[in-house]
């Protein structure tokens, strides 16, 4: 099986947020979203966040509103997923 590395990039006008590169939503409500890329996890925070698009297929999300903060953070890969690796 051939594992694929994802290459992820984020662009930001005019309120709205265009990230590509994204495997899952985890989750979202008007204040927070919690995306999932390849190897990192994506937490935007705001206020009437609104998800425009989403396309697991193309790895595209779309957001708007208020955008006060992007940020970072380390998938944790599950025990037994790294066992199979």
């Amino acid at each position: 099986m051939e594992n694929i590395k994802r290459t992820h990039s984020l662009h930001l006008e005019n309120g709205n947020l265009k990230v590509n590169g994204v495997v899952e939503v985890s989750s979202f409500d008007d204040g927070e979203i919690k995306v999932a890329l390849e190897s990192r996890a994506l937490l935007i925070k705001g206020s009437e966040l609104n998800v425009a698009k989403l396309s697991i297929e193309e790895g595209q999300l779309i957001i708007s509103g208020k955008i006060n903060e992007i940020a970072y953070d380390r998938v944790k890969v599950p025990f037994f997923k790294r066992l199979i690796q």
